[in-house]
């Protein structure tokens, strides 16, 4: 096969593609208040994301709603964040892998802890 870098769909692998998207905003909160922060990732990747998540049967990547609003609950964090973890040792996408690694590294503090994972869709 051809090297997928030199393609016409080589942008799709490239991060900086996504800058302008809709973005679907994730937060780590106490019980389910809003947090005190959120981050934005693209709506396109989180869609890869979600379809990945199908694909493999996971249950709580496929959960997430890129329109409307999603909570994880603690239990369900663990859960999503060793999804996540899945997907992240086998992807080679540099865009969906940097996706990946964000909300690994939002998810992660909160683990064993008494906090939701709060979605929030474009």
């Amino acid at each position: 096969m051809a090297d997928p870098k030199s393609s016409r769909y080589a942008n799709r692998l490239d991060a900086a593609t996504y800058a302008d998207d809709k973005q679907v905003h994730f937060g780590i909160a106490r019980s389910q208040k809003d947090p005190e922060s959120w981050i934005g990732v693209s709506d396109r990747l989180i869609s890869r994301l979600t379809s990945l998540g199908m694909a493999y049967e996971l249950g709580h990547v496929q959960r997430i709603d890129i329109y409307g609003d999603t909570i994880f609950k603690s239990q369900q964090c663990e859960k999503l964040y060793r999804e996540l973890a899945f997907l992240g040792s086998f992807v080679r996408d540099p865009a969906l892998g940097a996706a990946l690694n964000t909300l690994g590294k939002l998810i992660k503090p909160a683990l064993g802890k008494p906090m939701h994972l709060m979605v929030s869709g474009n």
